[in-house]
């Protein structure tokens, strides 16, 4: 994508929420690690809906990570 410039413009507003339905986001990867603007959700998996935003599981192989980064 290579949209490094534009950051130049902006870098988001924390007053937008997005919600990502997926498989929950991995919080000990390095990206997002120490980040102060994640909620608490639920991680849905095969057919399972947990408590708790973090998916932990790789048999997923972390889809919910990596679509909330592309979102992010």
């Amino acid at each position: 994508m290579n949209a490094v410039d534009a950051w130049q413009v902006t870098q988001g507003d924390p007053e937008i929420i997005v919600a990502i339905l997926d498989t929950g986001i991995f919080s000990k990867h390095s990206d997002v690690t120490g980040a102060k603007n994640l909620l608490p959700g639920y991680s849905f998996r095969m057919g399972k809906v947990t408590p708790g935003a973090e998916d932990d599981c790789a048999e997923s192989g972390y889809h919910g990570t990596h679509v909330a980064g592309t979102v992010g």
